[in-house]
């Protein structure tokens, strides 16, 4: 399906690239064409208005023959001749710049005489003249002059451009068609990624989905072959049926809170707070959890920190956080946690010791349905949704979030908010910026 596209990307994109080329170029063609005509006309007009000068002094002096008035004319370089002929048409004479035979020129006075045209091109001897046909209205014995310019060198200059034109084409089409198909599978590629995860992320849904719902169909059939006993006697079915519902009821808040970032971030509600009495309320939310791995909290946490910014969205990172180290760390060890101050950001960090998250794996954490080990995630609960949900919040706050691992297989999570400097708060702040279990901790 992506290569099909990658493949209308490539040729359509070829299409219209090559077609504006080959655009270009005829319009760089005709105007060069147009340039070297206009050029060559001008040229016979200067010729032209030469030669009038020269036969008004010829029929003045009617003393004189025409031989008097023959005299090389001036085409810079370019060859060229003029025809003179009388009233009735007859071939008088020629003035030449260049050294034709007499009958290339009688040649090319028949084959204009023939043509009604004042203007035009003619093909003698292998080359190519452009020519003017003048008259003039005067008793003398020159009627007309018919001036003819080499135009050779000019259509020359054409073909070569046309070969150079149509030789780039075929050039460029090439290595065009390489970087359309590496543009191309870079625009596909995210593409195929997002579906291909999305894919992963709809069958971990449904089994995740599925289980629970076994779970509750089959303790509400065990309720069913004992219609007889009462709510008490059957209230290992019902807790069962209850942690099934939970679950489900989890999942299906983590998917809507995903589409509402879908649909358009949800709106903030800014103000100033305390965080670090923020974070402190988290954390002893959480300390149960924690109690039951067995495992040690060592939080230091700045009292009196206030910025500006949403309290419950930060409750929501911090908790996130938090639950994803408790959810991974190793029994009986140790999780480390860090707020403080810093120029003007707060910098909160959460450490565990657990399993490292390998080096691939680091820069895909906070992707949408990811999961690095689909099946330990199941099993400690987790959908693949919190760290993106992390992820999209501190970012619609204007924050910073990264992840780290060292080789001591301790993951840190770390996030940056801008700090609000609000000295009105900083008295209310200091009272209430630790939970007693921080101050213990402190005092260690």
């Amino acid at each position: 399906m992506f290569t099909k596209l990658r493949n209308r990307i490539i040729l359509f994109s070829m299409l219209f690239t090559s077609a504006l080329i080959i655009a270009s170029f005829i319009v760089i063609y005709i105007l060069t064409g147009g340039i070297l005509r206009e050029k060559n006309f001008e040229k016979l007009q200067e010729l032209s208005a030469l030669n009038k000068i020269h036969e008004r002094g010829l029929i003045a002096a009617s003393s004189q023959s025409l031989k008097e008035a023959e005299k090389p004319l001036d085409s810079d370089g370019v060859m060229s001749f003029t025809i003179m002929i009388d009233r009735g048409g007859k071939y008088l004479k020629t003035f030449s710049a260049s050294d034709l035979p007499e009958e290339t020129y009688r040649a090319a006075y028949r084959e204009v005489m023939e043509s009604p045209s004042v203007s035009g091109e003619i093909r003698l001897n292998k080359k190519t003249w452009r020519y003017i046909n003048t008259v003039f209205a005067t008793d003398g014995s020159i009627s007309r002059e018919i001036t003819f310019l080499d135009a050779t060198e000019s259509l020359a200059i054409l073909q070569r451009l046309r070969l150079i034109l149509g030789a780039g084409v075929f050039i460029l089409i090439g290595p065009l068609f390489f970087i359309k198909r590496f543009f191309a599978e870079k625009i596909v590629r995210p593409v195929a990624l997002a579906w291909q995860r999305q894919q992963q992320f709809i069958a971990d849904a449904s089994h995740e989905l599925k289980t629970p719902l076994a779970v509750i169909q089959a303790n509400y059939d065990m309720i069913l072959l004992n219609p007889d006993e009462t709510v008490s006697e059957q209230q290992q079915w019902l807790e069962y049926m209850k942690a099934g519902m939970d679950r489900m009821y989890g999942l299906i808040m983590e998917m809507l809170d995903l589409a509402s970032f879908e649909v358009g971030s949800p709106r903030l509600n800014i103000a100033q707070f305390n965080i670090s009495a923020r974070l402190a309320k988290v954390l002893n939310a959480l300390k149960a959890s924690a109690d039951e791995k067995l495992l040690e909290i060592s939080a230091r946490i700045e009292p009196g920190i206030i910025i500006s910014s949403d309290s419950e969205a930060v409750a929501r990172v911090f908790t996130i956080l938090l639950e994803n180290a408790i959810k991974y760390a190793r029994p009986c060890s140790q999780i480390r946690i860090c707020a403080k101050s810093a120029k003007r950001h707060v910098v909160c960090s959460v450490t565990n010791t657990g399993e490292a998250i390998s080096p691939k794996d680091l820069p895909n954490v906070f992707d949408r349905f990811y999961r690095s080990d689909a099946s330990r995630a199941r099993q400690s609960g987790g959908y693949g949704l919190g760290l993106s949900i992390a992820k999209q919040k501190i970012d619609q706050l204007g924050g910073k979030i990264m992840v780290s691992c060292n080789e001591n297989r301790e993951t840190t999570f770390t996030f940056m908010l801008k700090l609000n400097n609000a000295s009105a708060l900083e008295g209310e702040s200091g009272q209430n910026g630790e939970s007693a279990s921080f101050r213990r901790e402190r005092g260690k």
